[in-house]
C-alpha cells in the first residue's frame, strides 16, 4: 500500500532522494515495478523514519536515542478505545508534543477513512500538500502501468485467469480469516496459505486442495490462472489489486476507502459487520477472539 501511494506521489518528484527500505521478499519485485521514481533500499540501510504500529511507550528508548518514528494508525486506535478517558489524554498529549517536534509523525484526521497507502505517508514532508482528490486521479493512472511491469517481471501473460477453480486466500495474522463455509458459498475449491499458517489444517478438513506460499512470486503462481481469487483484507489483497485480473475482495476489518487502491477495478464486498471499521488485534491462536469478542469477523454470517 505505502509503496504504491509513495509511487503516484512521486510522480513530480516531490520526494526528492528518499528512500523508502523494503522487506527482502519485496525488494526485487518494488524496484523492478517501481523502480523509476522510488529509491528502494533493503533492511541494511538506516531509517531516517520508521513507521511503527506501536506506541511511544513501546519505542521510547529508540525514540531517546534519535530515531523518529510514524504512527499511522494514532487516531484509529484513539477512535475504537474510550475507556480510559485518562490515559487517553496522556497518550493524546504524548503524539501531539512528538508530532511538534517532528520526531514522531501522526497522521492528519482529515486522512483516516482515506486510502492507507497514502494516509501513513502523507505527513512526511514532500507529500503534505498533496490533495487526496489530485492522489485519487493519479492513482488511478499508474496502476496499469505496474500492474504491466509486475506481469512482465514475473514472465506472466497479459491475458490471465479463466482456469476451471477459483482459489480463496483467507487468512490474515488478525480476524480477517475466513472461514470454510464462506469459501465453499462463493465457489472456491483451492485454498492458498502460507507456509507457516496453522489455519490451513481447517480447510484442508473441509475438503480444500491446500497450495502453500513463501515468496510473492509463488503467491502469485497459485492464483494467476484460477478462474477468480478471493481474499480477504490481508496482506495478499494488496498483491492481487496490484496484479489484477478477475479478483474479488471480500472485506471484514475496514472499509473500501481505507484499503482499496484508487485504480482496483476487481469486485469489493464491503464488510457487514457492525462493528466495522474494527481494531486488529494479532491472532496468537485459532482460538483466540477478536476486540468484540469473536473468532471469525460476524460479516461472514451477515
Amino acid at each position: 500500500m505505502r509503496l504504491l501511494a509513495a509511487y503516484s506521489l512521486c510522480r513530480d518528484r516531490r520526494a526528492g532522494s528518499i528512500r523508502f527500505i523494503t522487506p527482502e521478499p519485496l525488494t526485487k519485485i518494488a524496484t523492478a515495478c517501481l523502480g523509476d521514481r522510488l529509491i528502494i533500499v533493503d533492511q541494511s540501510s538506516h531509517a531516517d523514519y520508521i513507521l511503527t504500529h506501536q506506541g511511544p511507550s513501546s519505542v521510547w528508548k529508540d525514540l531517546v536515542r534519535g530515531q523518529k518514528y510514524i504512527f499511522p494508525f494514532v487516531h484509529v486506535t484513539l477512535q475504537r478505545k474510550q475507556k480510559e478517558a485518562c490515559k487517553q489524554a496522556i497518550n493524546k498529549i504524548v503524539y501531539s508534543l512528538l508530532n511538534l517536534s517532528r520526531r514522531g509523525l501522526i497522521p492528519s484526521t482529515k486522512h483516516i477513512e482515506f486510502y492507507h497507502g497514502f494516509m501513513q505517508i502523507a505527513c512526511l514532508q514532500p507529500f503534505q500538500n498533496i490533495p487526496y482528490d489530485y492522489f485519487q486521479v493519479i492513482a488511478k493512472a499508474d496502476l496499469p502501468e505496474i500492474t504491466a511491469r509486475l506481469r512482465l517481471h514475473l514472465s506472466v501473460s497479459l491475458e490471465v485467469n479463466g482456469g476451471n477453480a477459483s482459489v480463496v486466500f483467507p487468512s490474515g495474522t488478525s480476524h480477517q480469516i475466513m472461514p470454510p463455509e464462506a469459501a465453499i458459498n462463493y465457489g472456491c475449491s483451492i485454498a492458498a496459505f502460507h507456509k507457516n499458517d496453522p489455519f490451513a489444517a481447517t480447510y484442508a478438513s473441509a475438503g480444500f486442495a491446500i497450495r502453500y506460499f513463501e515468496s510473492v512470486e509463488e503467491m502469485i503462481s497459485v492464483g494467476r490462472d484460477a478462474r477468480r481469487v478471493l481474499c480477504t483484507d490481508s496482506f495478499p489483497s494488496h498483491i492481487w489489486q496490484t496484479f489484477g485480473g478477475r479478483v474479488t475482495l471480500a472485506l471484514t476489518q475496514q472499509t473500501g476507502s481505507r484499503v482499496i487502491h484508487p485504480g482496483f477495478n476487481g469486485t469489493v464486498i464491503e464488510s457487514k459487520a457492525k462493528c466495522c471499521p474494527c481494531l486488529p488485534l494479532a491472532r496468537t491462536s485459532m482460538s483466540h477472539l477478536c476486540d468484540a469478542g469473536h473468532v471469525y469477523c460476524t460479516t461472514w454470517t451477515n
